[in-house]
């Protein structure tokens, strides 16, 4: 491992190893795919209060697997596991494949008074309920000079993106404003 890395080898094995034992956990407590434990145990570290029934991944949801609606701010999460039989690839790096989501995010968010009916009960109802917090957020008068933020949080259970999926999460976040990666 370079000299530059972010953590020390024994602490960076530790932390992956904790995330395994939380995934396989999750999956056999409460009999769910690996996919879903990965969002369940990336809420939980990113420090999110959430209702499993909250969570909007799967057919219809436009991208957005889950999202945390405030009365000044937004964040959307994408989250994009692997597949893995008792352990994690820690070596594994994101393909441009796993970006696609993130143009459909801000499709869907560039027009919120057309929410599209393919769009699953849990995604149609989240949108609402932003679109009703940005209206009463332009209404305050306490927030004149204040935007309506949404942050778009792309969670990748990878140790990097590849070079070409870097290149074009560069252009998507250059067209998009500000997305944070976790």
């Amino acid at each position: 491992m370079p000299e530059t890395a972010l953590f020390p080898i024994a602490q960076k094995a530790n932390l992956l190893q904790s995330i395994e034992e939380q995934l396989r956990s999750r999956i056999e407590e409460e009999d769910i795919t690996s996919d879903r434990a990965f969002i369940h145990v990336a809420l939980d570290v990113l420090g999110n209060d959430f209702d499993p029934s909250d969570i909007s991944d799967g057919r219809g949801d436009y991208g957005i697997d889950f999202i945390d609606v405030e009365e000044h701010r937004a964040s959307i999460y994408q989250f994009k596991s692997q597949e893995f039989n008792g352990s994690i690839k820690y070596d594994f790096k994101a393909p441009p494949s796993l970006l696609g989501d993130l143009s459909r995010i801000k499709s869907v968010l560039h027009d919120l008074d057309q929410i599209p009916k393919e769009a699953n009960s849990r995604v149609q109802a989240a949108l609402k309920k932003l679109r009703a917090a940005i209206e009463r957020h332009n209404k305050s008068s306490s927030t004149d000079l204040e935007l309506y933020a949404i942050d778009v949080y792309f969670v990748v259970m990878a140790c990097m993106l590849t070079d070409q999926a870097e290149e074009e999460f560069k252009k998507i976040a250059r067209s998009s404003g500000e997305i944070t990666v976790q």
